[in-house]
């Protein structure tokens, strides 16, 4: 179970579906959030930017910074994925993190600040 905020105003609790990577994962507007709902401890991470994100293992955060696959892969995309620069490298995709680690029954979140 983590959090996302997929529409910039509220957390949605998600829960993974199934051992499919690509069905667990889910936008995050602004941030998205592990919590230990025994003792309050909680991690959100804060996003410059709409990514791609999951928790597919217990304790762990993933954002997909930016997704880059060179041929057909069969999950929805039917063409290669491959933007390139002008000099033909991989795009350079900016971003800024934040990181706050809390206990969320003592401590506001820091999310709507950033």
């Amino acid at each position: 179970m983590f959090y996302t905020d997929s529409n910039g105003f509220d957390m949605q609790k998600r829960v993974l579906k199934s051992s499919n990577v690509e069905q667990n994962y889910y936008p995050v507007t602004t941030a998205i959030a592990i919590r230990d709902e025994i003792t309050g401890l909680q991690m959100t991470v804060m996003n410059s930017h709409t990514q791609g994100g999951s928790s597919l293992k217990q304790g762990c955060i993933e954002l997909m910074q930016n997704r880059r696959i060179s041929s057909q892969d069969n999950r929805g995309m039917i063409e290669p994925l491959d933007e390139l620069d002008e000099d033909g490298n991989g795009i350079t995709v900016p971003a800024t993190y934040f990181v706050q680690l809390f206990n969320s029954k003592k401590t506001a979140s820091l999310q709507r600040t950033y």
